[in-house]
């Protein structure tokens, strides 16, 4: 089975500040033969953060603000983009270019629900209960209808399940 599929075919990050900290501290120093590290490496980040972004240099997110949080620490980690607001976003998703793709970023994807910026949303439910924990949806504003498109289960019990955004006509 594919890994989701999402290493098959070239595509972009979009990542919130504290993903992008952590994936910028890892997936860089990996060996250039990680199939992981290599897709993430060569993928264009845009990066959803109210920071600088400015480009630097040194490891990623060694530079803080005066505030110690790294929320306005340099954008180091090549090919990564600053993108100030969802408008920002509107015009990338607008453009030509591969599909973007959000790994992680809890805090992020409910926002992007809520502004409808979602056309497939791809869910891996693992065979753990870990007790509590957020929202998976957090709190958006309107419904969003999504229709299943696809599932696969892997070997370990992943159940892996891809909706995308759809149009319900009610009777009555």
């Amino acid at each position: 089975m594919r890994m989701v599929g999402t290493l098959d075919n070239p595509y972009d990050l979009l990542l919130g500040r504290k993903t992008y900290d952590i994936f910028a501290s890892y997936w860089p120093y990996v060996p250039a033969d990680n199939p992981i590290g290599a897709v993430f490496n060569k993928a264009i980040k845009y990066v959803l953060t109210h920071g600088s972004g400015k480009p630097g240099s040194g490891k990623p997110g060694s530079e803080k603000s005066s505030s110690g949080k790294s929320g306005s620490a340099k954008l180091d980690w090549a090919n990564s983009h600053k993108l100030g607001n969802l408008d920002d976003l509107r015009k990338v998703k607008a453009g030509e270019g591969p599909d973007i793709v959000l790994w992680g970023s809890s805090t992020l994807y409910p926002q992007l629900l809520d502004a409808n910026l979602i056309d497939r949303l791809q869910l891996l439910i693992c065979p753990i209960v870990l007790g509590k924990g957020k929202k998976i949806f957090g709190s958006i504003s309107h419904p969003v209808n999504m229709k299943l498109v696809n599932t696969n289960i892997s070997s370990t019990g992943v159940i892996i399940a891809t909706y995308e955004q759809a149009t319900y006509e009610h009777e009555g």
